[in-house]
């Protein structure tokens, strides 16, 4: 899948709720209940069972508290079970969540990397396991939240905070709202407040706060992604689509974003997945072709030689400065790479005119259509991306949004039926 450049933004404990906020029920299901071998729960029993069960369903239900006892007793029975493991894991997380005592806090979020760390050894990659390893620092301390410079609103987040951690989602959206009217900027305001309604099934309003966070800023993805999340709960998954898409268009290098894309995949019974064109690879620099003793020759039968040869003329002729005249040393580009794919798929279309290719190559033909369609641009940053190129992407982004979601919606995304 696509590589991740983007730094981590800021932790807070509830962040392993938001990212999939009171997770709907089908796929929670299918991860949880369905996971472990079936003859394995035989052999311990129906109690074990029924107690295994019963302490997910309160996972399903946000009753943490009420799980954590039944989790912690079924991990002594059986230490090798993942379902328990990872339900403890997210139990010890919330737990964690609604402590004033950092020691305290910290005791349990070791304790849930733990948990994960196990149950992946164990062979469970679900995202709950991931998102753990993730998101909760290997020495258990925690960055302190800090949503704004005026105490007045701050205080207000975090007692919102307090309150979304203990359940107490009406008191949270009253202090969310009120930050939210003395600081109508703050993006974190309209997006908690959606998600709260969110963990009480209102999705009607909480997608109407989410399009509030989206006004904000509509360059991050969270709202998005919380929103298409929303609206998969709700049953919609095609408009659940268009949220996603929007999620990866404002930040494709999040795994989050394709993690949340691949559950939705797994509901709509379709595969997201970018085209595949099989570029060679080439590590090409200033020094290694001002060593060449000769320059790479375009073959007529193989198209791929026009990237060689596209990349060595644009190095070997300065052609980067020309591009990027503010930037001192060369780097590899978006237009560099740009012109080396579009030189393949003109060599690919002059190579089949003349009958050179009888048989054309599917890698090819997919290029050829990326580059008809305007959107290799799109398809390098966000399928072949280094960290030179990605450093383009939010430049690329203000301009040309409407590129990255048409590549995304026609060549990543199927659409449903």
């Amino acid at each position: 899948m696509i590589k991740s450049h983007a730094q981590p933004g800021p932790f807070h404990l509830r962040g392993l709720i938001r990212i999939r906020p009171a997770h709907l029920t089908a796929l929670v299901f299918l991860v949880w209940v369905g996971a472990g071998p079936a003859t394995a729960l035989a052999q311990k029993g129906d109690s074990y069972q029924a107690d295994r069960d019963q302490a997910v369903q309160l996972c399903q239900r946000n009753n943490y508290a009420e799980a954590l006892p039944r989790l912690e007793k079924l991990t002594q029975t059986d230490p090798m079970d993942t379902v328990v493991l990872e339900n403890l894991a997210r139990c010890l997380v919330e737990q964690a969540a609604t402590l004033g005592d950092a020691e305290k806090s910290k005791a349990l979020l070791l304790r849930a990397r733990d948990c994960a760390t196990r149950a992946l050894k164990l062979g469970d990659t679900s995202t709950v396991v991931q998102l753990t390893l993730d998101q909760v620092p290997a020495d258990g301390i925690l960055p302190t939240s800090h949503f704004s410079n005026r105490k007045e609103v701050d205080d207000l987040m975090n007692q919102a905070e307090r309150a979304f951690n203990s359940g107490h989602f009406e008191q949270a959206r009253t202090a969310y709202q009120q930050a939210f009217t003395l600081e109508p900027s703050l993006y974190e305001a309209p997006l908690y407040t959606g998600d709260s309604y969110a963990m009480e099934k209102q999705f009607d309003q909480a997608v109407t706060w989410y399009a509030k966070a989206v006004a904000v800023n509509p360059s991050r993805e969270t709202a998005y992604r919380y929103w298409g999340h929303t609206l998969v709960r709700a049953g919609n998954l095609r408009a659940a689509r268009t949220q996603l898409i929007e999620a990866l268009v404002s930040e494709p290098y999040n795994r989050n974003c394709w993690r949340e894309i691949d559950q939705w995949a797994v509901l709509a019974g379709v595969q997201v997945a970018p085209p595949a064109i099989n570029v060679p690879a080439l590590n090409l620099t200033p020094e290694s072709v001002k060593a060449a003793s000769t320059s790479p020759a375009l073959d007529p039968a193989d198209p791929w030689s026009a990237y060689t040869v596209s990349r060595f003329n644009w190095i070997r002729q300065d052609r980067f400065h020309d591009a990027y005249p503010a930037e001192p040393a060369y780097r590899h580009s978006l237009r560099e790479e740009s012109a080396a794919l579009s030189a393949v798929a003109d060599a690919a279309l002059a190579a089949q005119a003349a009958g050179k290719m009888p048989q054309p190559d599917p890698s090819l033909v997919a290029l050829v259509k990326l580059k008809q369609a305007g959107l290799l641009e799109a398809f390098i940053l966000i399928t072949r991306a280094d960290e030179d190129i990605a450093g383009e992407f939010t430049a690329y982004q203000e301009q040309h949004r409407d590129k990255l979601r048409q590549f995304l919606g026609e060549f990543v995304v199927p659409a449903l039926k």
